[in-house]
């Protein structure tokens, strides 16, 4: 394990509860610290502070702006916040009761943003609804079955949503047409890179899927002591997983292996990976933000 101290990486204290993470392109955005999110330039230095409620599930960026999901009462996910990442500004959209499930996420695609609505009543119908990213109206809204969703994102024409059992779901963000890719149980976040879709288990590996065939392309072990929370970042040049057993485990694309595990280990948290190539990585125990530089 490489400390990491040793990469040059520099922390913050981020208070109360340093949670998910997502990148603008420049910037680095925290959720859980107060009094909502921030966002952090590469100096580490505060740029913008948006009040929030309560946001427990994985932040997206598309269309130009910072989405969340957040609870304003601090209990129902039901609305959609929007965050100009050039001014801060934000706007909120409604979104259907009961919300988005905690530890879940959002995505994006050409045509709306998406958000997983879980059902009513237990062995419900659980949902996607798509949003249109000006107006807030309602697009689009897709029946995903009564079996439990973990979280979506989108990428190559689809919507790409992990259920526990491992089976993966593709949907057509248009037509609504859905095939179905068995991984291995306890799929839980994903991401989605330059060529594939890459998603994490609890069980502590990470299956890399070609959208192009819709097939396992490999499946890593990136974390023996299993995943509990934790997040998963991919862009062009390497996939970064913070899997709590280490604060960061980096794989390598083009050879599909595990490059180097970051510690030490400081519990769960979210990692995202901003133009430059910089890796944040957060550790919601410890109340710490990082950030490894390029290179």
């Amino acid at each position: 394990m490489v400390d990491i101290s040793a990469l040059g990486a520099d922390s913050i204290t981020v208070e109360p509860f340093a949670d998910f993470l997502m990148s603008s392109g420049d910037l680095a955005w925290v959720s859980g610290v107060d009094p909502g999110i921030v966002a952090y330039d590469e100096a580490m230095s505060t740029v913008f502070e948006v009040e929030a409620g309560r946001i427990a599930s994985a932040l997206e960026f598309g269309h130009g702006f910072i989405w969340a999901a957040e609870a304003p009462d601090f209990v129902r996910p039901t609305t959609l916040l929007r965050i100009d990442p050039a001014t801060g500004k934000t706007k909120r959209f409604k979104l259907p009761s009961p919300g988005v499930p905690s530890e879940s996420s959002l995505a994006v695609t050409a045509e709306a943003v998406w958000a997983i609505i879980q059902p009513k009543s237990e062995g419900g119908e659980w949902t996607v609804v798509g949003v249109d990213p000006k107006s807030g109206e309602r697009v689009e809204r897709f029946l995903v079955g009564t079996e439990e969703v973990a979280a979506v994102r989108g990428g190559f024409g689809s919507l790409w949503i992990t259920r526990p059992t491992g089976l993966l779901a593709r949907i057509d963000a248009v037509s609504g047409e859905k095939t179905e890719i068995r991984l291995p149980f306890g799929s839980t976040f994903l991401s989605v890179g330059a060529d594939s879709v890459w998603v994490m288990n609890s069980l502590g590996s990470v299956t890399r899927v070609d959208p192009s065939t819709e097939s396992i392309v490999a499946t890593l072990s990136v974390s023996p002591e299993g995943i509990n929370g934790g997040d998963i970042a991919a862009s062009a040049d390497a996939v970064w997983v913070q899997p709590a057993a280490f604060l960061g485990v980096e794989i390598d694309p083009s050879t599909n292996s595990v490059v180097q595990r970051v510690g030490p280990a400081e519990g769960s948290g979210s990692v995202t990976i901003t133009d430059d190539g910089a890796v944040w990585i957060t550790a919601h125990d410890a109340d710490k933000l990082y950030r490894i530089p390029p290179g």
